[in-house]
């Protein structure tokens, strides 16, 4: 993120120890404390959940570093959760927005990767063919259509597979989450 400050090692050990005085029980608590934040993150609907997880304890290592004390850190930690996620509400993800394009191009006109000649594209291809069927007619289904026939159709989605819209939001964004991995680590090879 631009214009974010680096971490120090002595800001994360002072966040260690307000965990906890023993170092191995405090790295329990971090990582016990991290999964947490995760956790909630994929309930709000987060599109990188762990990247938010991480910002929100950096910020709270900011805050001890600059001797504001905190009683209660994973509490604190929660608090700090919220506003991370509120603010990447108002932000666009660019990187969601492009892959989210990328699918919906390919739903809309598909094109054999000969065709279009993009590395992407011929990955995005691959990487929808690894995943199990249910999975790949879910992501295809939720990205048909635009705009205003887009809501109706995840309307009748979540209808159809008996789950509140919310949760289809997070079934799609995991799949996506595991898409876009896919696509990374085929680009990385190719």
């Amino acid at each position: 993120m631009p214009g974010k400050r680096p971490l120090t090692q002595e800001a994360f050990d002072l966040f260690l120890s307000n965990l906890d005085a023993d170092r191995e029980r405090a790295s329990e608590r971090y990582l016990e404390l991290r999964r947490s934040l995760i956790r909630i993150l994929e309930w709000k609907g987060s599109h990188t959940p762990e990247e938010h997880a991480d910002e929100t304890i950096d910020r709270v290592c900011h805050k001890l570093s600059e001797g504001v004390v905190i009683g209660a850190i994973p509490k604190y930690c929660h608090a700090v959760l919220n506003n991370v996620f509120l603010e990447s509400l108002k932000k666009p993800d660019v990187r969601r927005e492009e892959f989210d394009e990328q699918i919906l191009s390919r739903i809309s006109a598909p094109m054999t990767p000969e065709q279009d000649g993009d590395e992407r594209l011929t990955c995005l291809e691959t990487c929808l063919g690894k995943l199990p069927t249910e999975q790949r007619d879910l992501i295809v289904s939720y990205y048909q259509d635009h705009q205003r026939a887009k809501i109706e159709n995840r309307k009748r989605l979540a209808e159809r597979l008996g789950v509140t819209a919310h949760n289809l939001n997070v079934r799609a964004s995991r799949i996506r989450e595991r898409l876009q991995d896919c696509v990374r680590g085929c680009l990385k090879n190719s």
